[in-house]
């Protein structure tokens, strides 16, 4: 099954397979706002959140190119209003929470997975403060066996979309593209464009493989 749907700021696209049980689900989130430097009109935000916008998209046009099917349902959401105050994503976890009433298995943020600080190696970043450290522990997981490559570690940065499920008592996590503090000179800055020195394609492409690597685990992909 295919659902494409717009509900009020968020926008979404489920994916499942014949024997999924419909209480049981996936979220796979970024958020498609940005901003700008204060008092300019430009806010390309190709870092925060371009990179998670675009890697969502990219995994689900995957799966359904693949036609791939799950145990679980999978839905990934784009958010609004995350930059003033996680409005979309609030929204979201409520509609699942109390009107659909179903059991999110674990919801997953992918916000800024783009930048890469000069020198650094390619990393995947887990959160310090909000978040299940259950899930985090298993994307961490993940990565180190799928995505070898990517250097894992902790961030005390924060508060993306997940924010909004974790209040709502659901399994959330967030991958963020560096260990340590943000270090993105164009964090909120007009000059967030994917041009620029440091911009990374190639982390983003690792961060990639780690989720869909995510949704097979999770969401009941049959590897016979």
């Amino acid at each position: 099954m295919v659902e494409c749907v717009y509900e009020r700021s968020a926008l979404g696209s489920e994916v499942a397979g014949d024997d999924f049980s419909k209480d049981e689900t996936v979220v796979i989130a970024a958020h498609f706002d940005s901003r700008g430097s204060f008092g300019y009109p430009s806010a390309p935000g190709a870092d925060d959140d371009g990179s998670g916008t675009a890697l969502v998209l990219a995994v689900a046009r995957h799966i359904w190119a693949h036609r791939l099917r799950f145990g679980r349902k999978i839905v990934f959401a784009l958010y609004a209003g995350e930059e003033q105050g996680l409005l979309g994503s609030k929204w979201h976890a409520h509609e699942l929470k109390h009107v659909r009433h179903e059991d999110v298995v674990m919801m997953l943020q992918v916000d800024m997975v783009g930048y890469r600080k000069l020198g650094e190696p390619l990393q995947l970043a887990l959160p310090d403060l909000i978040g299940l450290p259950e899930a985090s522990y298993f994307v961490g997981n993940v990565s180190n066996l799928y995505v070898p490559e990517l250097v894992v570690g902790r961030t005390p940065a924060c508060c993306s979309d997940h924010q909004s499920h974790v209040e709502q008592g659901y399994a959330a996590t967030w991958i963020f593209e560096r260990n340590g503090p943000l270090a993105d000179p164009c964090y909120h800055n007009s000059c967030d464009l994917s041009t620029r020195p440091g911009y990374s394609f190639e982390q983003i492409r690792a961060h990639a493989r780690v989720v869909m690597a995510v949704v097979l685990e999770l969401g009941g992909y049959s590897f016979e």
